[in-house]
This record gives structure tokens, sequence and C-alpha cells, in this order.
């Protein structure tokens, strides 16, 4: 696990719809961003704390589609989908204010909301 992979916290957040929730810093944000644009297959873990969650992305030739089993979940990007989600992190990442961004998968099987987030939320309050 690369220093920046370490600093990204991904987890199911309580909001008013279930959400799966990224949270990082502008360097974490900047690799991700990267690696989703490279269309690396890579993953996102946790082991503390009860609401912490997996997320594996893994490029496909197809068509993009997220998936969930308990709180893992797996998002399939494709090409068009990898570009589209590298560019909504990477101008997250160079903002100088709190913000975050909605993640839309192409097909949602998790039925969940995907959200990235710069300096608006303390991990330990919300994944605690």
């Amino acid at each position: 696990m690369t220093n920046e992979q370490s600093r990204l916290y991904v987890g199911v957040a309580d909001f008013e719809q279930p959400t799966l929730l990224v949270l990082g810093k502008p360097d974490s944000l900047l690799w991700l961003s990267k690696q989703i644009s490279a269309r690396r297959a890579f993953a996102l873990e946790r082991e503390a704390g009860k609401s912490y969650a997996s997320l594996q992305f893994l490029p496909t030739a197809g068509d993009g589609h997220l998936t969930r089993q308990g709180n893992a979940f797996e998002w399939q990007l494709s090409a068009l989908e990898s570009k589209q989600v590298a560019q909504q992190i990477k101008e997250l990442a160079v903002s100088d204010c709190p913000a975050h961004a909605y993640l839309d998968p192409a097909f949602n099987e998790a039925e969940v909301q995907v959200i990235v987030s710069i300096n608006e939320y303390d991990v330990s309050r919300i994944f605690g």
C-alpha cells in the first residue's frame, strides 16, 4: 500500500440515503485520480471501525458498474467512466475549500450514492 493510498478512507456513511464515502487530502486524491485515469486495478481497504469498507477499482472493456457484498464494493469502470471520474477527483483535489463530488457509476447495483470528499468530515467521527 502506498503512502497516498493509506491516507484515503472509504466507508459507508449514514446519510439521508446509503452513501459510499471516500475521504482524502489533496495528495491522496491526486494519486487516486491518476490510478483511475491510468486504468489500474487497485483497492482501497480499511480493517478498523464498523463503518469502513473496501472499494476495488477494476478497468473493464464493457459497461461500468458498481456492485456490493456487505461492506465490500467493486467498481468496474469503462474507459469513458474512468476518464470522467478521474477528472472529477482531480478537480476536487485542487479545491481551496472543503468540497465533495458525486461520482455516478454507469450502472449502480450497489444502490448507494458515491461521494468523494476533501476537508469536510472528520474520519473518526464519520466512520468511528
